[in-house]
């Protein structure tokens, strides 16, 4: 109950439960401080556009952060473009699609991920427009727990717990 107090406290309303952090946040954006940008107002292709450059300069990035040495992440940043002109002649080989473009999965693991993503675009959106966690609390308890368990039954059935891999942060 002192969470819903600390939202009524920062929002002065219970539609969406964020964090005083979060509405101070939006506050921010609403007053339109020094360096915080609005982009509501903003053409749907600048806003892709900007999303796209960003995202290519964090996976830019990443070179500098998964690199072993600093002289092999330039080594790699300078060869970015080998091998674009092979390309066409690439796509023609089963391999080269097995590896890069099925990212080494079976074709059925393939397939099912095809199949999910829409289902989590479609919460997304769902989320956007209802509280989901409020929504799941007003059904009645047989529906719930049935939610719970197929969740728990999906990450079970879908998990890959046979492939361990070092985390990421262990290398520092």
């Amino acid at each position: 109950m002192a969470w819903r107090k600390l939202d009524v406290r920062c929002l002065g309303r219970l539609e969406r439960p964020v964090s005083c952090a979060g509405a101070m946040g939006r506050n921010a954006i609403k007053e339109g401080l020094p360096g915080v940008e609005r982009t509501a107002g903003l053409k749907l292709p600048f806003r892709a556009f900007r999303t796209a450059i960003t995202f290519c300069l964090i996976c830019f990035a990443w070179i500098f952060f998964r690199a072993r040495t600093t002289a092999d992440a330039f080594y790699i940043a300078s060869h970015l473009g080998e091998g674009l002109l092979n390309l066409p002649h690439d796509l023609g080989s089963l391999s080269f699609i097995k590896a890069n473009i099925l990212m080494r999965l079976d074709k059925d693991e393939f397939i099912i991920a095809l199949c999910v993503l829409p289902i989590l675009l479609v919460v997304e959106v769902i989320q956007h427009m209802v509280r989901l966690r409020g929504f799941i609390e007003m059904q009645p308890v047989y529906v719930r727990w049935s939610l719970y368990y197929a969740c728990c039954a999906t990450l079970l059935f879908f998990g890959a717990f046979n492939r361990a891999k070092e985390f990421i942060y262990f290398q520092f």
